[in-house]
């Protein structure tokens, strides 16, 4: 080394392994560069502990570092959210230093700003002054958002969730904000232009399902224009094609196809006019761009009561690094459950339930270990759906991948409140999220910033047209009623595709797109039910609708829900679980409209593990429509198959949001990328 170069080619951050590239380019990236004879930690943390002071630009404007981000004179800001609610928003005015306090040193004087109450979709997004300036401790602002005069178009709004308009004046003596946007615009315009004459990324999905994380990742990063895509089920496959019109869709074992594309040999699609997969289609598949893979979790998922050592699906994530191995994508994105970071290497079958005895973590830090040799840069962590603007809670750990010339996308900041939960890996302890937190004493925690309120089921679904079961108690009021059959299901008949009104949310607005313009028969919708015994049908229409946490026992025992705690009801009083005192199980459960979903799994039952299911404010299960739009689907999404097959396609997607949500961070990396290297 000649004393300039960096002696390790990977940082350790708890969360990442990031390429260092050379200890010179970080020096000259380093405002404290001039300072020689430090090591690379050491200026980092010199960086640190020098970065709270305030100084002027040469703009003449005040600024300030809180927390590594630079904040200056009339930035728009997010303030520290409480308890999982919405930031407030308020406009920096001024900043001060107050000499010899070691608590609240620095002060900030805030415009306040109040949301607009929302009478049209994304209407939230309009910001009104509430009051006079004030002084706050600057400890409190927590994030920075982009804030225009005019109302920007809904395609804007929706692409960023950091974009709000206010059409007050505001301070038009800030020309850094002003340089700011337009370079901000400049640069996105470049790169749609480079994007036109280059023409779309490529994404290779080798576990497609029916297409809900590379479908949020087109919508997020918008530079996805090919696909090649595969699934081992028919229907999924299907699913896949009907949406995207891509011809390389495969259906067969992963397995089997790394193998006859390493070969070279021909893979035959699923339509049989479209052209045949294989090495001599070079435009398409050694330009893989993007490969992202959720692949199958069921040994992994703590729902499953029956795992097996010898499981080959275990496996199966070594084959998607096979796929990174063969093609080198420029980036790659693995979803699973979070308790894979608890997979144990060579684990032994301790009973016909439970296995156990290998190496700890082993199973993830391998996949790293192969990332890494392979000449990648990798990040990982836990995503909580519901951050995204999910209506569902779903905790899923995520690994982000760049070649070692790309920029390591970083985890989605969240977009939305949502309740506290553990964002910790057991397997990598160290590992913190890369934006601030609140902890709770119970490791939970929840974002600092938060630029939206959380969605909740109502939100989702509460435009929807209403149906019961046909039962022979009274009818709703308003509500019709159709019949349900275990061989039919039951299939609702309405003359309109929605109910007059239109939508009252922006996320019903959304997953309204494409019917805006267009009109789309109601049975287009597949806003149906699966079909039960009569007996179910009965059960169903005994859960109340005036009581928390009601099951189907509370009609018929009102006592019996009134007097005892939900968690420690027994079953059925009269049944075999009842008189042995057992508990009764969280069947036939009623959503709460102001709540979220629970987490969908395929076994859409009243009475299977998670039988959370039915209506808030309607005598059925909820519809297939109604869990689309609990994992993020437009209605303008068909899926293809039969009722149970269609189920187990929803609740086998990535949340379509939270990939979008991924796809905005790889749409930040390329751009990163396109900036240092036009």
């Amino acid at each position: 080394s000649d004393g300039a170069s960096f002696f390790c080619s990977l940082l350790y951050t708890g969360s990442a392994w990031v390429n260092a590239t050379t200890f010179s380019s970080l020096q000259r990236s380093s405002p404290r560069s001039t300072f020689p004879g430090l090591c690379f930690v050491r200026v980092l943390s010199y960086d640190l502990d020098q970065e709270n002071h305030i100084e002027r630009g040469p703009d003449g404007l005040r600024r300030l570092t809180i927390f590594g981000v630079d904040y200056h004179q009339y930035d728009f800001v997010f303030l520290c959210s409480e308890a999982g609610e919405p930031s407030q928003i308020a406009q920096i005015r001024l900043f001060e230093e107050r000499p010899g306090l070691q608590h609240a040193k620095f002060r900030a004087k805030l415009m306040f700003y109040e949301r607009a109450a929302p009478t049209l979709p994304l209407d939230e997004r309009a910001l009104s002054t509430r009051r006079d300036a004030e002084y706050r401790p600057a400890t409190i602002i927590v994030g920075r958002l982009r804030v225009l005069q005019q109302r920007p178009s809904d395609e804007d709004m929706h692409s960023d969730p950091f974009l709000f308009y206010t059409e007050q004046p505001v301070p038009d003596n800030c020309p850094i904000c002003n340089r700011s946007e337009e370079s901000l615009v400049r640069e996105q315009e470049d790169f749609d232009k480079l994007l036109e004459a280059t023409g779309p990324l490529t994404l290779m999905d080798p576990f497609n399902g029916c297409g809900g994380l590379s479908l949020g990742i087109e919508r997020g990063s918008k530079v996805i224009g090919m696909y090649l895509a595969n699934d081992i089920s028919q229907a999924a496959s299907e699913t896949y094609w009907t949406r995207s019109q891509q011809p390389y869709v495969t259906n067969m074992d992963a397995n089997d196809l790394l193998a006859r594309l390493s070969a070279g040999e021909h893979v035959s699609t699923i339509q049989e006019d479209a052209p045949h997969l294989s090495f001599e289609h070079r435009k398409v598949l050694e330009t893989v761009d993007v490969i992202c893979a959720g692949v199958p979790c069921q040994n992994h998922s703590t729902l499953n009561q029956f795992k097996k050592a010898d499981d080959p699906q275990n496996a199966l994530v070594l084959t998607a690094l096979g796929f990174v191995e063969q093609f080198h994508p420029r980036f790659f994105v693995l979803e699973n459950v979070v308790s894979i970071d608890s997979w144990e290497l060579m684990s032994k079958q301790i009973d016909r339930r439970r296995v156990g005895g290998g190496e700890a973590h082993g199973g993830v830090y391998l996949i790293v270990a192969i990332l890494l040799e392979l000449g990648y840069h990798v990040r990982v962590g836990i995503m909580q759906a519901g951050y995204f603007g999910t209506p569902q809670q779903r905790r899923r750990f995520i690994l982000l991948a760049a070649d070692i010339n790309s920029t390591l996308p970083e985890l989605p900041h969240p977009t939305h409140g949502f309740s506290t939960i553990t964002l910790r890996s057991t397997a990598f302890r160290d590992a913190v999220p890369d934006w601030p937190v609140v902890e709770t004493k119970n490791m939970k925690s929840h974002p600092r910033c938060i630029p939206h309120a959380r969605i909740d089921v109502d939100q989702a679904i509460g435009d929807l047209h209403p149906f019961d079961w046909k039962s022979n108690e009274i009818p709703q009021a308003g509500v019709r009623q159709f019949r349900c059959t275990p061989e039919k299901g039951c299939r609702p008949i309405f003359e309109t595709t929605y109910p007059a009104g239109g939508p009252r949310s922006t996320y019903q607005d959304r997953a309204r797109e494409r019917h805006m313009d267009e009109p789309t028969s109601f049975n287009a919708l597949q806003h149906f039910t699966s079909g039960f015994k009569p007996y179910i049908v009965t059960n169903v229409w005994n859960v109340p609708m005036d009581r928390d946490e009601a099951n189907y026992l509370c009609k018929i025992f009102a006592d019996f829900c009134i007097d005892v705690p939900y968690r420690h009801r027994i079953a059925a009083p009269h049944g075999a679980l009842g008189r042995a005192g057992y508990p009764g199980g969280a069947y036939y459960r009623r959503l709460d409209k102001n709540d979220s979903f629970n987490t969908l799994v395929g076994n859409v039952h009243p009475t299977a593990k998670q039988s959370r299911i039915i209506h808030p404010s309607q005598y059925r299960i909820v519809s297939i429509r109604e869990q689309a739009r609990a994992q993020g689907f437009c209605d303008w999404f068909r899926f293809v198959g039969t009722a149970k097959e269609k189920t187990q396609q929803i609740a086998n997607a990535v949340p379509v949001t939270m990939g979008e949500a991924i796809g905005r961070s790889l749409r930040k990396a390329i751009l990163a990328d396109y900036i240092r290297d036009p």
